[in-house]
Protein backbone atom coordinates (compact mmCIF):
# COMPACT_ATOMS: atom_id res chain seq x y z
CA UNK A 1 0.00 0.00 0.00
CA UNK A 2 1.06 3.58 -0.49
CA UNK A 3 2.36 5.78 2.32
CA UNK A 4 0.25 8.55 3.81
CA UNK A 5 1.44 12.02 4.72
CA UNK A 6 -0.46 13.87 7.42
CA UNK A 7 0.02 17.56 8.19
CA UNK A 8 -1.33 19.75 10.97
CA UNK A 9 -1.39 23.34 9.70
CA UNK A 10 -0.40 24.24 6.14
CA UNK A 11 1.70 22.57 3.46
CA UNK A 12 3.15 23.29 0.02
CA UNK A 13 4.68 21.18 -2.75
CA UNK A 14 6.68 23.61 -4.87
CA UNK A 15 8.10 23.14 -8.35
CA UNK A 16 8.16 19.51 -9.46
CA UNK A 17 8.06 18.11 -5.94
CA UNK A 18 6.71 14.56 -5.61
CA UNK A 19 6.29 12.51 -2.43
CA UNK A 20 7.02 8.83 -3.15
CA UNK A 21 6.62 5.75 -1.00
CA UNK A 22 9.22 3.00 -0.59
CA UNK A 23 8.33 1.59 -4.02
CA UNK A 24 8.89 4.96 -5.70
CA UNK A 25 5.19 5.35 -6.33
CA UNK A 26 3.37 8.62 -5.60
CA UNK A 27 1.54 8.66 -2.28
CA UNK A 28 -2.06 9.61 -1.79
CA UNK A 29 -2.59 13.35 -1.43
CA UNK A 30 -1.41 15.00 1.76
CA UNK A 31 -4.01 14.72 4.51
CA UNK A 32 -4.76 17.56 6.91
CA UNK A 33 -4.87 16.41 10.53
CA UNK A 34 -7.35 18.04 12.89
CA UNK A 35 -5.12 17.41 15.91
CA UNK A 36 -1.52 16.44 16.48
CA UNK A 37 0.20 14.83 19.45
CA UNK A 38 3.86 14.90 20.40
CA UNK A 39 5.05 11.31 19.88
CA UNK A 40 8.13 11.92 22.04
CA UNK A 41 6.45 13.78 24.90
CA UNK A 42 7.40 11.09 27.41
CA UNK A 43 11.12 11.03 26.62
CA UNK A 44 12.83 12.51 29.71
CA UNK A 45 15.31 15.38 29.67
CA UNK A 46 18.86 14.07 30.25
CA UNK A 47 20.50 14.53 33.62
CA UNK A 48 23.57 16.75 33.71
CA UNK A 49 26.73 14.77 33.02
CA UNK A 50 30.38 15.61 33.44
CA UNK A 51 31.47 18.94 31.95
CA UNK A 52 33.71 18.07 28.99
CA UNK A 53 34.35 21.67 27.95
CA UNK A 54 33.84 24.74 30.15
CA UNK A 55 33.70 27.06 27.13
CA UNK A 56 32.69 26.94 23.48
CA UNK A 57 35.04 24.80 21.45
CA UNK A 58 35.92 24.67 17.77
CA UNK A 59 37.64 21.59 16.37
CA UNK A 60 39.38 21.27 12.99
CA UNK A 61 42.48 19.74 11.40
CA UNK A 62 44.69 21.97 13.55
CA UNK A 63 42.76 21.54 16.79
CA UNK A 64 41.71 17.92 17.09
CA UNK A 65 39.96 16.20 19.99
CA UNK A 66 42.05 13.55 21.74
CA UNK A 67 42.38 10.52 19.47
CA UNK A 68 40.13 12.35 16.98
CA UNK A 69 37.19 11.41 19.22
CA UNK A 70 34.63 13.60 20.99
CA UNK A 71 33.37 12.34 24.34
CA UNK A 72 29.83 12.51 25.78
CA UNK A 73 28.99 15.02 28.49
CA UNK A 74 28.26 18.73 28.82
CA UNK A 75 29.71 21.26 26.39
CA UNK A 76 29.34 24.79 27.79
CA UNK A 77 28.84 27.17 24.88
CA UNK A 78 28.48 24.42 22.27
CA UNK A 79 30.69 22.83 19.64
CA UNK A 80 31.69 23.65 16.07
CA UNK A 81 33.60 21.24 13.84
CA UNK A 82 35.23 22.72 10.76
CA UNK A 83 37.47 21.23 8.05
CA UNK A 84 39.01 18.03 9.39
CA UNK A 85 41.60 17.75 6.61
CA UNK A 86 40.18 14.48 5.36
CA UNK A 87 40.37 12.86 8.81
CA UNK A 88 37.27 11.41 10.44
CA UNK A 89 36.34 12.72 13.87
CA UNK A 90 34.34 10.19 15.86
CA UNK A 91 31.75 10.69 18.59
CA UNK A 92 31.93 8.06 21.32
CA UNK A 93 28.64 6.46 22.39
CA UNK A 94 26.53 8.43 24.83
CA UNK A 95 24.59 11.65 25.38
CA UNK A 96 26.07 15.01 24.42
CA UNK A 97 24.54 18.12 26.02
CA UNK A 98 25.05 21.44 24.27
CA UNK A 99 24.57 23.96 27.10
CA UNK A 100 24.17 26.98 24.83
CA UNK A 101 25.96 27.67 21.58
CA UNK A 102 24.41 24.76 19.67
CA UNK A 103 26.25 22.21 17.54
CA UNK A 104 27.52 22.85 14.03
CA UNK A 105 29.30 20.61 11.53
CA UNK A 106 30.57 22.60 8.54
CA UNK A 107 33.43 23.24 6.08
CA UNK A 108 33.92 19.65 4.90
CA UNK A 109 34.06 18.21 8.41
CA UNK A 110 33.81 14.40 8.45
CA UNK A 111 31.95 13.06 11.50
CA UNK A 112 31.28 9.42 12.45
CA UNK A 113 28.62 9.29 15.17
CA UNK A 114 27.50 5.71 14.53
CA UNK A 115 28.43 4.31 17.97
CA UNK A 116 25.02 5.24 19.41
CA UNK A 117 24.80 8.98 19.98
CA UNK A 118 22.11 11.32 21.32
CA UNK A 119 22.60 15.09 21.17
CA UNK A 120 20.57 17.22 23.58
CA UNK A 121 20.51 20.89 22.55
CA UNK A 122 19.60 23.46 25.19
CA UNK A 123 20.86 26.66 26.87
CA UNK A 124 22.82 27.32 30.05
CA UNK A 125 20.40 29.51 31.98
CA UNK A 126 20.49 31.15 35.39
CA UNK A 127 18.20 28.42 36.74
CA UNK A 128 20.08 25.54 35.09
CA UNK A 129 23.66 26.04 33.96
CA UNK A 130 24.28 22.29 33.51
CA UNK A 131 27.43 22.65 35.58
CA UNK A 132 28.76 25.54 33.48
CA UNK A 133 30.27 28.62 35.13
CA UNK A 134 28.17 31.09 33.18
CA UNK A 135 25.01 31.32 31.11
CA UNK A 136 24.99 30.74 27.35
CA UNK A 137 22.15 31.28 24.90
CA UNK A 138 20.50 28.59 22.80
CA UNK A 139 21.72 28.15 19.22
CA UNK A 140 20.45 25.66 16.60
CA UNK A 141 21.85 22.37 15.35
CA UNK A 142 23.33 22.67 11.86
CA UNK A 143 25.02 20.45 9.30
CA UNK A 144 26.08 22.55 6.31
CA UNK A 145 29.10 23.72 4.31
CA UNK A 146 29.72 20.29 2.70
CA UNK A 147 30.04 18.53 6.05
CA UNK A 148 29.75 14.74 6.04
CA UNK A 149 27.86 13.34 9.03
CA UNK A 150 27.00 9.68 9.56
CA UNK A 151 24.98 9.18 12.72
CA UNK A 152 23.07 6.42 14.49
CA UNK A 153 21.00 6.87 17.61
CA UNK A 154 21.29 4.40 20.51
CA UNK A 155 19.59 1.05 19.90
CA UNK A 156 18.78 0.46 23.58
CA UNK A 157 18.28 2.42 26.79
CA UNK A 158 16.36 5.59 27.64
CA UNK A 159 17.24 7.34 24.39
CA UNK A 160 16.62 4.46 22.06
CA UNK A 161 16.14 5.87 18.57
CA UNK A 162 16.71 9.52 19.61
CA UNK A 163 19.45 11.23 17.57
CA UNK A 164 18.80 14.95 18.12
CA UNK A 165 16.70 16.10 21.08
CA UNK A 166 16.03 19.82 21.36
CA UNK A 167 14.90 21.38 24.62
CA UNK A 168 11.10 21.50 24.62
CA UNK A 169 11.03 24.80 26.54
CA UNK A 170 9.69 27.71 24.53
CA UNK A 171 11.70 30.01 26.83
CA UNK A 172 14.79 28.51 25.23
CA UNK A 173 13.75 28.23 21.59
CA UNK A 174 11.42 31.22 21.35
CA UNK A 175 7.99 31.34 19.75
CA UNK A 176 9.01 31.97 16.13
CA UNK A 177 9.93 28.61 14.53
CA UNK A 178 11.55 30.24 11.47
CA UNK A 179 13.73 32.74 13.31
CA UNK A 180 16.67 30.41 13.95
CA UNK A 181 16.14 27.15 12.03
CA UNK A 182 17.99 23.92 12.47
CA UNK A 183 19.68 22.77 9.27
CA UNK A 184 20.74 19.51 7.66
CA UNK A 185 21.62 21.01 4.29
CA UNK A 186 24.46 22.28 2.13
CA UNK A 187 24.99 19.50 -0.39
CA UNK A 188 26.78 17.45 2.23
CA UNK A 189 26.60 13.68 2.56
CA UNK A 190 24.49 13.32 5.69
CA UNK A 191 23.01 10.03 6.85
CA UNK A 192 21.10 9.76 10.12
CA UNK A 193 19.29 6.82 11.70
CA UNK A 194 17.17 8.22 14.50
CA UNK A 195 14.61 10.82 15.48
CA UNK A 196 15.21 14.52 14.88
CA UNK A 197 13.16 16.26 17.58
CA UNK A 198 12.64 20.01 17.23
CA UNK A 199 9.23 20.57 18.81
CA UNK A 200 9.30 24.38 18.78
CA UNK A 201 11.57 25.27 15.85
CA UNK A 202 12.00 24.77 12.14
CA UNK A 203 14.09 22.11 10.44
CA UNK A 204 15.48 22.67 6.96
CA UNK A 205 16.33 19.19 5.67
CA UNK A 206 17.97 17.66 2.62
CA UNK A 207 19.52 14.48 3.97
CA UNK A 208 18.77 10.76 4.22
CA UNK A 209 18.63 7.77 6.50
CA UNK A 210 20.96 4.85 5.91
CA UNK A 211 20.03 1.87 3.74
CA UNK A 212 17.43 -0.25 5.51
CA UNK A 213 17.33 2.30 8.33
CA UNK A 214 14.77 4.69 9.76
CA UNK A 215 14.08 8.33 10.47
CA UNK A 216 11.47 10.23 12.46
CA UNK A 217 11.11 14.02 12.29
CA UNK A 218 9.19 16.03 14.87
CA UNK A 219 9.34 19.79 14.32
CA UNK A 220 7.14 22.87 14.44
CA UNK A 221 7.89 23.33 10.74
CA UNK A 222 9.78 21.16 8.23
CA UNK A 223 11.22 22.37 4.93
CA UNK A 224 12.43 19.48 2.75
CA UNK A 225 14.64 20.16 -0.27
CA UNK A 226 16.17 17.90 -2.92
CA UNK A 227 15.97 14.12 -2.90
CA UNK A 228 15.40 13.13 0.72
CA UNK A 229 14.76 9.60 1.98
CA UNK A 230 13.00 8.51 5.18
CA UNK A 231 13.05 4.84 6.14
CA UNK A 232 10.84 2.93 8.58
CA UNK A 233 12.86 -0.19 9.37
CA UNK A 234 13.16 -0.23 13.17
CA UNK A 235 14.50 -3.80 13.43
CA UNK A 236 17.85 -2.62 14.84
CA UNK A 237 16.17 -1.26 17.98
CA UNK A 238 15.51 -3.21 21.16
CA UNK A 239 12.44 -0.99 21.69
CA UNK A 240 11.21 2.34 20.39
CA UNK A 241 10.16 5.63 21.95
CA UNK A 242 7.52 6.17 19.27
Amino acid sequence: SHALVGVYGGWQLNGQTVIDDANNKPTNPVKLASTVADPLANVPVPSAGAVVSSHSVSYDMNNKPTNNTLQPGVYCGGVTVNYTGGATFKMAAGTYMMAGGGLRFQSQAIIDATAGVTIYNTAATASNKWGCASTSSYAPFAVDGQANLTMKAPTSGTYTGIAIFEDRSTSVTGNNPTANPNKVVGGASTTIDGALYFKNTQLQFSGANSANGYMVIVADMVQINGNSTFGNNYSSLSSTNY
